[in-house]
């Protein structure tokens, strides 16, 4: 019976993960333009993600880097870059999954493009059982963003 019980527990905890966030809060969102560059697609949280920021009242644009490029080639090089999108902030998200599955651990960062600094920056990680969850990933950065905005 301690056998059955001990599986359980420890299939539930698998299944629960045992997810950790970091979360650096180094700006403030301007609550009167929040526009975002999201990644079209590219990661499992990415939808979850998108829910949440409508939910919150972000107004998205989806690219695949959110810049664009041009320049001269002559004896000086000058090229300069710049955000194509009128948008005050972008996103940057990379994750590491098993099987296409499992989320290993996720990296979210949010610049501002007015000022080009990185206001939040949000780590999770998985620490090897179970998964970091799209909808945990979600709400970590939905209650990050709402602490950091400014009226």
């Amino acid at each position: 019976m301690y056998k059955n019980i001990t599986c359980i527990i420890t299939i539930i905890m698998i299944l629960n993960g045992c997810a950790s966030y970091d979360v650096l809060k180094l700006g403030n969102i301007d609550n009167n333009d929040k526009s975002i560059i999201v990644p079209s697609s590219g990661v499992l949280s990415m939808m979850e993600i998108k829910r949440m920021l409508i939910k919150n009242g972000w107004k998205m644009k989806a690219s695949y880097d959110g810049v664009s490029s041009v320049g001269t080639i002559k004896q000086d090089i000058n090229i300069k870059t710049t955000n194509y999108s009128k948008a005050r902030y972008r996103m940057f998200i990379t994750e590491t999954n098993r099987m296409e599955q499992f989320v290993l651990t996720i990296s979210i960062s949010i610049i501002d493009n007015k000022t080009q600094t990185e206001v939040l920056s949000l780590f999770g990680n998985s620490m090897g059982a179970g998964g970091v969850f799209p909808s945990s990933t979600a709400k970590e950065l939905e209650k990050a963003l709402q602490d950091i905005e400014r009226i």
